[in-house]
């Protein structure tokens, strides 16, 4: 398994004087419990993304999904500086069922062409959430990367990130987005 490969990270708006800039879905109350629509709650769902940079740039958390089962709505996109170094933490709920050994992959291509591909085992085992006490988040830190840079590299890539459990791999979540790396502002 290779660490050297690209993860999402937060916005960066070149044209504001190296400020990071990211469109947040609005939070839900941590507080709020899993509304009860009929249809079951999915066994696993991030909420949220948090970027956490090395090279002095704030740390943006990004609202991937909600408490009550429902996603944010919007296809994520990200834009990431050049020779960023950064870990990522995901957020996650686990329902319905204790999932084990899960694994995350994410495969970024650019036109079309896989330009990295990563694996990364999230964790041994992850009890559902008691549906009583309100709705558990769990914590992961991935392993830190550091985006490519240079003309050739700038550009967008499509990727997609799947989720595994189990020895079988069985697919819990799967989910398309789009990077953007951008060139370094300097400060």
């Amino acid at each position: 398994m290779s660490t050297e490969n690209i993860i999402p990270a937060t916005a960066v708006n070149p044209d504001e004087d190296a400020k990071d800039v990211v469109e947040e879905t609005p939070k839900q109350p941590e507080d709020a419990l899993p509304e009860q629509t009929g249809e079951p709650l999915p066994d696993f769902q991030v909420i949220s993304l948090i970027i956490n940079y090395d090279d002095g740039l704030p740390s943006v958390e990004l609202i991937t999904g909600n408490v009550d089962g429902s996603d944010a709505g919007a296809q994520l996109h990200f834009r990431v500086p050049e020779y960023a170094k950064y870990f990522t933490t995901f957020n996650f709920i686990v329902r319905n069922r204790t999932l084990k050994n899960i694994k995350y992959k994410q495969v970024v291509k650019k036109a079309g062409i896989p330009f990295r591909t990563r694996m990364v085992e999230i964790g041994p085992e992850f009890a559902p959430n008691d549906p009583k006490n309100g709705p558990a988040i769990y914590s992961v830190d991935l392993p830190g990367e550091e985006t490519p840079g240079g003309f050739l590299v700038r550009g967008l890539y499509s990727a997609h990130s799947t989720y595994y459990a189990g020895p079988e791999e069985e697919i819990i979540l799967e989910s398309p987005w789009t990077l953007e790396i951008v060139k370094k502002v300097k400060t």
